[in-house]
């Protein structure tokens, strides 16, 4: 279901993207704020902190976890959750632009999907792959609530990696979303701390 990409990935320890603003999400992708709006309540901004936060929280989920798909309970408050960022790419190129995530939750448990979106460095979420629904967790409430702290990143050398996603009919993942190189960078770097955190705490 998702299209082939090939995408360079920096891998490694080092300074590159340190001088980025904003609070670190992944390798050369920092969060600079958020704003959630919907489900009932009035707006309210995130700080770059709970934005990146929020962006760990549940991207593991959606590139590690072959989440589980699920479309939340019809009377659940919908929210949306922008979130603004800058990156760097392989070449070095900077440019900014915003995360479009929606989520449902009624305080116990939450869902998550992406709707179509055009990302830096011409990345996108596909129409066939958008606004699929899919089980978040305890991490995902608590940076939605703004009572998580973003784990620190390691920003990249100049060595490079090159990964080739798997095409999902053949690899039996669930077809949740294609997102942009940046955001499976940043997965590659905060999953397997997220994922030992989720088992240390009882709560997800």
């Amino acid at each position: 279901m998702f299209a082939a990409a090939t995408l360079a990935l920096v891998t490694g320890t080092g300074t590159a993207g340190a001088t980025l603003p904003g609070t670190p999400v992944g390798p050369n992708m920092n969060a600079i704020g958020g704003l959630v709006t919907g489900g009932g309540q009035p707006d309210r901004t995130l700080s770059s902190d709970q934005a990146a936060a929020f962006t760990q929280a549940w991207t593991p989920i959606a590139i590690y976890g072959n989440p589980e798909l699920e479309i939340p309970p019809a009377d659940t408050p919908t929210y949306t959750v922008s979130v603004d960022y800058v990156a760097e790419d392989a070449s070095g190129a900077e440019g900014s632009d915003t995360i479009v995530v929606n989520l449902a939750t009624d305080g116990v448990s939450s869902w998550i999907a992406l709707p179509e979106q055009e990302l830096f460095s011409s990345f996108s979420v596909a129409a066939d792959q958008a606004n699929r629904w899919f089980k978040g967790n305890q991490l995902v409430i608590d940076a939605f609530n703004g009572n998580l702290q973003p784990e620190p990143v390691n920003q990249p050398s100049e060595s490079t990696t090159t990964l080739q996603p798997a095409d999902t009919a053949s690899s039996g993942s669930s077809p949740v979303l294609l997102i942009a190189v940046i955001v499976v960078a940043a997965a590659v770097a905060i999953g397997a701390v997220l994922i030992g955190s989720r088992r240390r705490n009882p709560r997800t």
